[in-house]
């Protein structure tokens, strides 16, 4: 056994068991190392070596409409394999059965009809079997077979056209609906995440308080319900502080009263001292 033949069976093999699926290549069969080779080789004309080729993709992926019908017209077309033609045909007809038209079933009949015929007329050519009313056909009788079989591959490729045109519009929205539940997701996360993060609203009563003050609460108590603290820092003055806790610097009054024994005759305040920080009266 070559080398390229060991190689060619351990992929089918390998892909034979499940590693690759079928389905990944119905619809994409260039893609697809085998199928490839098949394609030069028959472009080559080396057409029992791209019949090969597709015997062993079809291996890999029996469920492919495309490589049956492509086997079969290597079949018949070139190698004269009437027979295997036929097989591979009527798995084509199979596969492609809930795609095709009523139409498009009769030619592909009418198809497999000639291949039995040119394989029985074989078969009596090489058994010397002559016909009771066997005459010669005339020119314009051939003529006519042609142009019935020219007939019957001009529907066959309109079906394969047709076949392309409705996978390509499957994978278009296969792939609508992806971006669409893709989209919906999204919009559900940011959702969720908004909700969690959301913080409750500020009380109207509360002023805002500058990034370098720092201010607390009083606990409990009767007139210090709504009174706070605040912790001097560098720089602070008691206009200052006022215009943190108040946001307006008028209110610096409040502070010397509610702290006029801390701070003494002079009003001196020191970092890291602790003021009281009355309400404001309604």
């Amino acid at each position: 056994m070559s080398f390229g033949k060991f190689v060619t069976l351990s992929v089918a093999a390998v892909c034979a068991l499940g590693f690759v699926s079928c389905k990944d290549y119905v619809g994409k069969e260039a893609s697809h190392p085998l199928y490839m080779k098949s394609m030069t080789a028959k472009a080559n004309k080396s057409y029992a070596e791209a019949a090969a080729a597709l015997e062993d993709f079809l291996v890999v992926c029996p469920q492919s409409p495309k490589a049956h019908r492509d086997l079969a017209e290597i079949y018949m077309d070139n190698l004269q394999d009437y027979e295997s033609a036929v097989a591979h045909f009527r798995r084509y007809a199979a596969l492609s059965k809930a795609t095709m038209t009523a139409e498009e079933e009769k030619a592909l009949r009418d198809y497999v009809q000639l291949c039995r015929r040119k394989e029985f007329e074989i078969y009596r050519m090489q058994n010397g079997i002559k016909l009771a009313s066997e005459s010669p056909i005339s020119v314009e009788k051939a003529n006519a077979l042609k142009a019935e079989n020219d007939g019957y591959r001009t529907l066959l490729q309109q079906f394969s056209e047709n076949e392309k045109k409705l996978i390509a519009q499957k994978n278009e929205l296969q792939k609508r609906l992806d971006e669409a539940v893709a989209a919906a997701n999204k919009a559900a996360s940011a959702k969720t995440a908004a909700a969690s993060t959301a913080k409750p609203a500020t009380a109207a009563s509360e002023k805002p308080v500058a990034a370098s003050g720092k201010t607390e609460t009083a606990a409990s108590g009767g007139e210090a319900k709504n009174q706070r603290t605040y912790t001097v820092q560098k720089g602070d003055g008691l206009q200052l502080i006022a215009k943190k806790v108040y946001g307006s610097a008028r209110h610096w009054k409040l502070i010397e009263e509610a702290n006029k024994d801390a701070l003494g005759a002079n009003l001196n305040i020191k970092v890291g001292q602790v003021l009281v920080i009355p309400a404001i009266p309604e």
